[in-house]
């Protein structure tokens, strides 16, 4: 969850795009939280923009274990 004013949703699901960006306002730097307690189990970090050549399409993320769900966070 991010506050509106902080921060907005910039491209939803569709085809091709199984997932919710959110855009911050201005490059503004903003506390990003799972949606369930949960173990970090995966993290890529160093893709700078448009280079999937360090994470692949989905860029700098995390993945965390939420009990019996995987959920990968992008684009962060």
């Amino acid at each position: 969850p991010v506050a509106y004013s902080e921060a907005c949703v910039t491209q939803g699901f569709h085809s091709g795009h199984l997932g919710v960006d959110i855009g911050s306002y201005g490059a503004k730097r903003v506390n990003l939280y799972t949606i369930w307690d949960g173990t970090v189990i995966g993290v890529c970090n160093g893709a700078g923009d448009y280079n999937q050549s360090v994470c692949g399409a989905c860029g700098n993320s995390v993945e965390i274990q939420h009990n019996t769900v995987k959920v990968l966070y992008c684009h962060m």
